[in-house]
């Protein structure tokens, strides 16, 4: 019977260490986890900000006609102003926008052109911003606000419209 006592003592401390290792290794497992969390979430955010994975979610698109006196600088004033209201991503003509994108004016024989990253871009211009389309709608309507300023005073007229779901492409690689 002493025997059986000492035996089930020895048992309760087996289960209460054993208990105690659980809830310790639970608990590490729940920090490890949350630092994983937190890894693959900037790892995310990195991907998006550099543009090498595609993007889908809500935004909006402006859409510019040929007959809108156009030039390079207002394509760069109408980046910055979504990056302003919280676009996550941004494309010209499925060309994704990122820090390294090049969006500047060239010239051949018989007229002066806009480029993204040395391409050509033809008309009409679409440019798509992925975020919260009335956030960014009204960022860019407001009276006194970008587009205001081109209606009134240089006579360019795009289209803005909120999208339920836009795709962006990713940065077309060095090779193509």
């Amino acid at each position: 019977w002493k025997n059986l006592d000492e035996k089930n003592r020895m048992l309760q401390e087996e289960i209460q260490s054993l208990d105690a290792a659980y809830r310790e290794l639970l608990a590490q497992s729940k920090e490890e986890s949350s630092a994983l969390r937190t890894i693959t979430d900037d790892i995310n955010k990195l991907r998006l900000i550099s543009g090498i994975t595609p993007v889908t979610g809500p935004g909006i698109t402006v859409t510019i006609t040929g007959d809108a006196p156009l030039y390079f600088l207002d394509l760069v004033d109408l980046v910055n102003e979504l990056w302003a209201t919280g676009a996550e991503a941004i494309s010209i003509n499925d060309h994704r926008i990122t820090t390294q994108t090049s969006i500047a004016e060239a010239s051949d024989p018989f007229s002066f052109y806009i480029t993204v990253d040395g391409e050509k871009l033809l008309f009409p211009i679409i440019v798509k911003a992925i975020g919260d389309p009335h956030t960014l709608e009204k960022g860019l309507t407001f009276t006194g606000g970008l587009i205001d300023i081109w209606k009134t005073q240089f006579n360019i007229h795009p289209e803005v419209q909120q999208r339920q779901q836009l795709n962006i492409p990713a940065v077309k690689s060095l090779a193509s």
